[in-house]
C-alpha cells in the first residue's frame, strides 16, 4: 500500500484549493483596492472570461457604468467592517466579458488577507443551477443558429460601451470573420457606411432615441471584398427604470438584389414611358417626313435642269432623312421597330462592314478584328446588328480623339444559371459574344448608370443626341440579348454584346429588288388619315396609271367600299381615329376574300406585328418613304410576290 507523502496541512489545503475550484458559486477574493486576488472557474465562467483569467483584474470591471458610483461607495464601506461581518442576498447587476448586463444574487463576508481588509464574494443568477444554465446554454445556441439561417444580422448593441454584443450571420453575410463578427465595436462598424450615407445614419439614430421610436434606415456598407452593399437596418431601445436608453436590438437585411430589381422595374418603366412617347412621335412626325420626302422627291424630277434648285431639294432630303433616322434610332431603343430577323453567321457579318467601320473611324485609328474559328449563328435583324456595330465604332472614335485603336472580338460564350442568378436579367445558356474595345479616354464611375439611357450624352452641343448607346440596347434587348460595358478612366472601354445562338440553318439571303417599279392599271383603294399623306400617295399612284379610291379613316373606308367596290388592292394605314387599319382591313377581306392588303405606319402600336416582328404573309411599308418605295411595294404586292 502506497502511503500519501503529502503532509497533513498539505492535504488540507488541496481539498481547500479542490473545493474553491469546482464550487457550483463563484468565489472572488477582493482587496481594499478592488483588485481580484482569486476567483474560481464559476466565477470566470459567470462573467464570461476563460479560466484563471479574472485574477489581477480590477473588480470594477464586473460592474456596469450605470452601477460604478453605488458599487464603489457599498465596497469601501464594507471592507471598513470587522472581519467576519456578513452580508446576504445582495441583488445587484454584472457586467459580462460581452458587454452584456446580468443580475447577479452577491453574498459578501469580511476578512483580512496579509493583515489588510478583504472581502470574501460569492455570486450566482438567481435561478443558477447546472442544470438551468446548460439548458439556457442550448437554448440561446439554438437562437443563434436558427437566426444564422434567416441570412438576417441579427445584433444586440450595448449602447453604453459601443460593443455590438451578438450579430448573428454578419460573417456570412458581410464577409468578416466570426472572430471579427464576435468583437466588432460600433465605432468600426461607422467606418464602413458609405461616406455619403454615414452622417444620415447618425443623425437619425439620434432622432429616433429621442423620439422614442424604431430606428429605421438604408445605407450602402462596405463589404470586406470592398464593394459596397445596400444594408437595411431597423432596431429597437431598451430603456432602464430611469427611462434612459442603454440598449439597441435590431436587423440588418442585404437588400442589394432587391435594389438592383427595383432599377431593372425603373429601367423597364423608363423604356416603356419612351416607347409610348416614341409611337406618338413617329406616328405624326414620320407623316411629316414622308411628304416632306415625298414632295422633294418629285421636285428633284421635275427641277432636273435647275442645278441650284436641284442642290436646294437635296438639302431638304438629307434633313428629312436625318429626322428619320433619329426617330428610327428612338423605335429601336424602346423596341417599336418592325424588323426582319435572320438567322445569320455574326463573324460573316462583321466581316461585310469591316470596311465601312474603317472609314467611319477615320485613318488615324487602327481597327483589329479577331473572330472565332467556330461560326457564331444568331437570330437578328441584319441591318439592325450594323447599327449597333457602327454605334459602337463612332462611340470609340470619339473617345480617341487623338487617335488609337480599336479592336473587335468574337467568341462562343456559356453563361450558367449561377451567373444568371447573380446577374437580373440575363439567361443562362449559349451566346455569341462580340466585344468592341477602345484604349481611350475611359468613361466616369459616376455616369456608367446612365449610358444606355435616351438622350443622355457627355459630348458637346450639336456633336451626339444621345441615342447611340441607347438604341444598341434596345436592339440587342430586342434580339433576346443584353450588352454589357467595363471602363477605367484613362484606359478605355469594353462594350460586350451578347446575342443567344440560334440552332437553325442559315437564313437565304434576300434578292435585290429592281430600282424602277413599273405603274399599273388596277384599282386600290388608299386609306389615310393624315392629308399630307394621303395626297401624295394618291397623286403618285395615280400618276403610275392605276385607279385610285380615297378614304379618311376605317369607318368611311367600308362605306366607300360597300358603294365603290370591288378593289385589287388595298393600303392603308395601321393607327388611324375611330377604326384602326388592322380591323377595318379584316372587315373588307370578310366581304371580298383575296382583297390584297398593304399596311403602311411609322408605328404599327403592335397591331400587325408580335414582338416587333412581322405577322407572316403580310405586307408592310414603314414611313417615310420615297415615293418610288410606293410603286415597287406596290406593284410587289399585285404581282404576288414575297
Amino acid at each position: 500500500m502506497e502511503v500519501d507523502p503529502t503532509p497533513v496541512g498539505g492535504a488540507r489545503d488541496s481539498i481547500v484549493a479542490a473545493a474553491f475550484d469546482y464550487a457550483p458559486d463563484g468565489i472572488l477574493l477582493v482587496d481594499s483596492l478592488g483588485v481580484i486576488l482569486a476567483a474560481n472557474e464559476a466565477a470566470c465562467e459567470l462573467f464570461g472570461y476563460e479560466a484563471g483569467t479574472l485574477a489581477g483584474r480590477s473588480v470594477d470591471e464586473l460592474v456596469p457604468p450605470a452601477s460604478m458610483a453605488r458599487h464603489t461607495a457599498g465596497r469601501q464601506t464594507f471592507l471598513a467592517s470587522p472581519a467576519g461581518t456578513v452580508s446576504v442576498g445582495l441583488s445587484v447587476t454584472g457586467l459580462r466579458r460581452d458587454s452584456r448586463e446580468i443580475p447577479i444574487e452577491m453574498n459578501l463576508r469580511a476578512c483580512s488577507v496579509g493583515g489588510e481588509p478583504a472581502a470574501v464574494c460569492t455570486v450566482r443568477r438567481p435561478w443558477e443551477s447546472r442544470a438551468a444554465v446548460q439548458a439556457l446554454r442550448d437554448a440561446e445556441e439554438l437562437l443563434r443558429t436558427a437566426v444564422e439561417q434567416t441570412g438576417q444580422v441579427v445584433y444586440d448593441l450595448n449602447l453604453a460601451t459601443g460593443r455590438i454584443i451578438w450579430a448573428g450571420a454578419l460573417a456570412r453575410v458581410l464577409g468578416d470573420s466570426p472572430a471579427e463578427a464576435e468583437h466588432l465595436h460600433v465605432k468600426a462598424w461607422e467606418a464602413r457606411i458609405h461616406p455619403e450615407d454615414r452622417a444620415r445614419a447618425a443623425q437619425e439614430l439620434e432622432a429616433c432615441i429621442t423620439a422614442g421610436k424604431p430606428y429605421d434606415v438604408e445605407y450602402r456598407f462596405q463589404h470586406r471584398s470592398g464593394r459596397w452593399l445596400r444594408i437595411y437596418d431597423h432596431g429597437v431601445f431598451l430603456r432602464n427604470n430611469k427611462g434612459e436608453v442603454y440598449r439597441m436590438i435590431g436587423a440588418m437585411a442585404d437588400v442589394t438584389e432587391r435594389h438592383g430589381l427595383e432599377e431593372q422595374l425603373r429601367q423597364a418603366q423608363k423604356m416603356e414611358s419612351v416607347g409610348r412617347l416614341a409611337g406618338g412621335v413617329a406616328h405624326d412626325f414620320n407623316n411629316l417626313l414622308t411628304a416632306i420626302l415625298g414632295y422633294a422627291e418629285i421636285a428633284s424630277l421635275r427641277a432636273s435642269a435647275d442645278t441650284k434648285l436641284q442642290e436646294y431639294v437635296q438639302h431638304i432630303r438629307k434633313a428629312a432623312e436625318r429626322g428619320a433616322g433619329l426617330t428610327q434610332q428612338l423605335l429601336a431603343f424602346a423596341r417599336k421597330q418592325v424588323i426582319e430577323p435572320r438567322v445569320l453567321d455574326a463573324n460573316v457579318q462583321i466581316r461585310g462592314v469591316e470596311k465601312l467601320l474603317q472609314r467611319l473611324i477615320g485613318e488615324d485609328i487602327e481597327l483589329l478584328v479577331f473572330l472565332a474559328p467556330e461560326k457564331l449563328h444568331v437570330k437578328v435583324d441584319p441591318g439592325q446588328l450594323e447599327q449597333v456595330l457602327m454605334n459602337l465604332a463612332v462611340n470609340a472614335r470619339d473617345a480617341m480623339p487623338d487617335g488609337g485603336k480599336l479592336t473587335i472580338e468574337t467568341a462562343a460564350t456559356v453563361l450558367t444559371a449561377d451567373y444568371a442568378a447573380h446577374h437580373p436579367g440575363r439567361a443562362a445558356g449559349e451566346y455569341a459574344q462580340i466585344s468592341v474595345s477602345d484604349n481611350g479616354q475611359g468613361i466616369a464611375p459616376e455616369i456608367m448608370d446612365k449610358l444606355f439611357e435616351p438622350f443622355f450624352t457627355t459630348k458637346g452641343a450639336g456633336k451626339g443626341t444621345g441615342l447611340g448607346l441607347a438604341t444598341c440596347y434596345g436592339i440587342v434587348k430586342h434580339a433576346g440579348g443584353h450588352i454589357g460595358v467595363y471602363s477605367e478612366v484613362g484606359q478605355g472601354t469594353t462594350f460586350r454584346v451578347y446575342l443567344p445562338r440560334a440552332s437553325e440553318a442559315l437564313s437565304a439571303a434576300p434578292k435585290a429588288e429592281a430600282t424602277h417599279a413599273k405603274g399599273g392599271s388596277e384599282s386600290i383603294l388608299l386609306v389615310e388619315d393624315d392629308p399630307g399623306v394621303r395626297d401624295l400617295s394618291a397623286s403618285t399612284l395615280l400618276g403610275a396609271g392605276y385607279r385610285v379610291t380615297v378614304a379618311r379613316d376605317g369607318i368611311e373606308a367600308q362605306d366607300v367600299a360597300a358603294a365603290k367596290g370591288p378593289f385589287d388592292l388595298l393600303i392603308t394605314d395601321v393607327v388611324m381615329p375611330r377604326m384602326g387599319g388592322r380591323a377595318m382591313a379584316q372587315a373588307l377581306q370578310d366581304r371580298q376574300p383575296g382583297l390584297k392588303v398593304l399596311y403602311v405606319s411609322g408605328y404599327t402600336e403592335n397591331a400587325i406585328v408580335h414582338h416587333g416582328v412581322l405577322e407572316q404573309g403580310l405586307h408592310f411599308l414603314q414611313k417615310p418613304f420615297m415615293v418610288s418605295a410606293l410603286r415597287q411595294k406596290v406593284r410587289e404586292v399585285l404581282d404576288g410576290r414575297a
